[in-house]
């Protein structure tokens, strides 16, 4: 009977070790899942905040049409006027009378802070929007009969007659920077852009999830592994980047019959 303690000391030993064990566990996951969740929350609020930017600015796009006889907006810019020294698109000053206010053309999930070169430069303070969404310069005046992803006719309309399946051609991305050099700077440039020129800004930065660039071109996870864009029809919709492109992204800037297969960045160049 003096034996029976000693057999169960050990036990009662281990049930409390396990115990203090669980106890642990159980407060560490009281602590972080908060955190965890909370984190996912805000990102469902930043993601959905987008979508909503986009759909507003898709709508801004198609008034705009509407009102200049069924032309997107483009490369012209009158540079007297906002002292802009430019040689592209001033689309978000175009469709700026369209839109309720410039926290629509900012991303809250991402981390570019970048001015909107387009805005009149002369007025003191200068004007400040703020602009993460970039237009795709292949609405910026692509000449009837191009040739080549980079060649633009500056001043010329796209009609969206021209565009042959707006549902799959991009308007608006994501922009996480648009060279090397400065890609995340908050800067009022002049000389800067505020477009996606496809091949560079897509492929540039590379297409390898383990080695590609983060910040500059096109956006490659700001939302969950993907980003949301604006297309042509002004529907909006997350993808991964890899998945705008139809092919590998090594053959998708090449022409096939003189169009780009299934590439959403590309006009197939084919006159009215």
């Amino acid at each position: 009977m003096e034996e029976e303690p000693a057999r169960t000391r050990p036990l009662f030993s281990r049930f409390i070790s396990v115990m203090l064990k669980s106890l642990l566990v159980l407060f560490v996951i009281a602590v972080f899942w908060p955190l965890h969740c909370g984190q996912s929350s805000r990102e469902k609020a930043r993601k959905s905040t987008c979508l909503k930017n986009l759909r507003q600015l898709g709508m801004a796009f198609e008034a705009y049409i509407k009102d200049w006889d069924g032309s997107f907006p483009d490369s012209t810019q009158d540079k007297s006027v906002d002292g802009a020294a430019i040689n592209a698109s001033a689309w978000d000053v175009q469709i700026a009378g369209y839109v309720k206010a410039d926290a629509t053309f900012k991303c809250p999930g991402n981390s570019l802070k970048r001015y909107s070169v387009h805005q009149n430069q002369k007025i003191q303070p200068p004007l400040r929007r703020i602009v993460s969404y970039a237009y795709n310069d292949q609405f910026c005046g692509v000449p009837a009969s191009g040739t080549e992803p980079m060649d633009r006719t500056q001043g010329v309309s796209v009609t969206a007659a021209r565009v042959k399946d707006p549902a799959g051609m991009i308007l608006l991305a994501e922009m996480k920077g648009w060279n090397r050099d400065n890609a995340n700077r908050a800067s009022a440039s002049l000389a800067s852009m505020a477009e996606v020129h496809p091949w560079f800004h897509v492929t540039g930065p590379g297409m390898d999830e383990d080695t590609w660039q983060t910040g500059w071109g096109v956006a490659r996870d700001v939302h969950s592994g993907g980003s949301n864009y604006l297309y042509a029809d002004y529907h909006v919709k997350w993808k991964k980047l890899e998945d705008t492109l139809g092919r590998p992204a090594t053959e998708a800037f090449n022409k096939v019959g003189g169009t780009y297969p299934n590439n959403e960045w590309m006009l197939n160049y084919s006159p009215l």
